[in-house]
């Protein structure tokens, strides 16, 4: 064995023999630690585990770790003390650093809605947990990060339920924060509509759609 300089071409030692090496995918081994730690209720070490996975995120693993985040940050919402406020805000900060919020280059028209929805989200919890002094900053940051979700919204189908959870998320922001009831019902009865529209006589085409059944039926 011989180990080459950075900088020695391989031309140069066209005697040695080279071996190739396939090691497990630590991509597979992270989400399976991370589905196992869910499953004894460890949410916060499920998030960690796929932080060690490189972008973009597969679906299964956008979906496990946005689940396993959201389960770590509402029952800190439903504290709602100051203490679980700055917890909060540290853990969802680490997040979107870890996602490139707001924007990454690897990121897909589905990624641009789920993570922008989800700072949204996040901006929404703290809106509500903070004083008065510091819940406007939240509130707009939060309306900002639901509008850059809503630019790529059109390239999914009406179907998708990264596409119907950002709606319904939307709807509450109005009704809960903004206190806009006409403005939340807008938007939850145009997703219902547009789902339903265009499931209408779609048939077996429904069975070809890459989704959840059960979690669209749920979201709607």
């Amino acid at each position: 064995e011989e180990l080459l300089d950075d900088d020695q071409e391989i031309q140069e030692v066209p005697s040695l023999t080279w071996h190739l090496i396939f090691a497990s995918s630590s991509r597979s081994t992270a989400l399976a630690a991370a589905q196992r730690a869910e499953e004894l209720q460890g949410h916060q070490e499920a998030v960690l585990h796929l932080q060690t996975c490189q972008l973009p995120l597969s679906r299964g693993e956008r979906e496990c770790l946005i689940r396993n985040a959201k389960k770590v940050m509402q029952p800190l919402r439903m504290k709602g003390s100051p203490a679980d406020a700055a917890e909060l805000e540290t853990f969802s900060t680490s997040l979107l650093d870890f996602l490139g919020w707001p924007h990454h280059d690897s990121w897909s028209a589905e990624d641009e809605v789920c993570y922008n929805g989800l700072a949204g989200d996040v901006h929404r919890y703290l809106a509500s947990m903070v004083g008065p002094d510091l819940s406007g900053e939240h509130v707009q940051k939060a309306s900002d990060a639901y509008q850059a979700a809503l630019v790529p919204i059109q390239d999914l189908s009406p179907l998708n339920p990264v596409r119907l959870g950002l709606c319904l998320n939307c709807a509450v922001f109005h009704h809960e924060v903004l206190e806009d009831r006409d403005k939340a019902i807008e938007i939850a009865r145009h997703a219902f509509d547009e789902a339903v529209g265009f499931n209408l006589g779609r048939g077996e085409e429904w069975e070809l759609e890459d989704f959840d059944k059960a979690a669209v039926r749920e979201v709607l």
